[in-house]
C-alpha cells in the first residue's frame, strides 16, 4: 500500500475499504491521483516555465488528487491565505505572476498554507505516499536563505525497508529516495532540515 499504490488502487476487485484508505478516507484530497500526476510528470514541463517549478509541480499534484482552490473574493490569487490558479492570458510572464497564488508557486508559500490550513507535520517514520516533502536551509549558503524553505516533492513511495521517495522538479527525479537526496544537498548547500506535511484541507 505505501510501496506501490497506484498500482494497487488499479486492481480490479480491490476491497472499497482499501481503496478508501489508499486513497484516504475524508475524501478532501485522493493521494492515489496526487502519486498517479506525480509519477506521470516528473519530467514534463507542460505547464508555465518557472524558474524554479518545484513547488508549482507540487501545487500541480495537489490539484490533481482533487484540493480545491482557496481565493479570497476582492484579492482573487494574490491574497495571503489563498491558493490556486486562474487562466491567464497566455503571457507567461503576467501569468506567472498574477494568476498563481504565492503559495502556489513558492515552496515556503506552500509550506505556510498547508500547516495554516489543516496539515500536520510527520516524522519519516510515519511518511505515507501522497504527503509533501520541504526542504528548509539551515547551514549559511550564498545561494538559499539561511532559515528559509526552498524546496518541495512528493512522497510517491516509502518502501517496506522505510526508505522514503520522492518525485519533483527542477531538478527532475522520479521515486529517488530521501535520503540520497537530502545527502546530495546537504553536500552542495550544508544542512537541511527536513519537513515533512501531510495536507488535509480544512476550508470545505
Amino acid at each position: 500500500m505505501r510501496a506501490d499504490p497506484v498500482t494497487l488502487a488499479d486492481l480490479k476487485g480491490l476491497p472499497p475499504e482499501v481503496g478508501r484508505e489508499l486513497r484516504g478516507p475524508d475524501g478532501k484530497i485522493d493521494r492515489v491521483e496526487m502519486v498517479r500526476y506525480a509519477l506521470d510528470h516528473w519530467d514534463k514541463k507542460d505547464d508555465l516555465k518557472f524558474d524554479n517549478n518545484c513547488a508549482n509541480f507540487v501545487s500541480s499534484a495537489l490539484e490533481a488528487g482533487g484540493m480545491q482552490k482557496k481565493f479570497d473574493f476582492w484579492t482573487g490569487p494574490m491574497g495571503e491565505n489563498t491558493w490556486g490558479r486562474e487562466s491567464g492570458l497566455g503571457w507567461s510572464y503576467v501569468d506567472q505572476r498574477v494568476y498563481h497564488s504565492r503559495s502556489w508557486a513558492l515552496a515556503k508559500g506552500l509550506h505556510g498554507f498547508l500547516v495554516s490550513n489543516g496539515g500536520t507535520e510527520v516524522t519519516k517514520a510515519e511518511a505515507l505516499p501522497g504527503d509533501v516533502i520541504f526542504y528548509e536551509q539551515v547551514a549559511p549558503d550564498p545561494a538559499e536563505p539561511q532559515g528559509e524553505i526552498y524546496h518541495a516533492a512528493v512522497v510517491t513511495s516509502v518502501t517496506p525497508d522505510g526508505d522514503v521517495k520522492l518525485s519533483q522538479h527542477t531538478s527532475s527525479f522520479q521515486n529517488v529516495s530521501l535520503d540520497s537526496r537530502e545527502h546530495i544537498a546537504a553536500k552542495n548547500h550544508g544542512e537541511q532540515r527536513i519537513h515533512i506535511v501531510r495536507p488535509h484541507p480544512n476550508w470545505y
